[in-house]
């Protein structure tokens, strides 16, 4: 994790296209960005 964030997405048939962001400030509640874990949803969920 070198601090990028996928912001959008788009593909076809025989490419794919990432648009990454660097985000200016550290977001407060990291529960809204993506969960990269084995354990979402199942310690995420309430």
């Amino acid at each position: 994790d070198n601090g990028y964030r996928i912001t959008s997405t788009a593909a076809t048939w025989d490419q794919t296209a990432l648009i990454l962001s660097v985000p200016r400030r550290k977001p407060g509640d990291e529960t809204q960005e993506t969960l990269r874990t084995s354990q979402f949803p199942s310690t995420h969920v309430k």
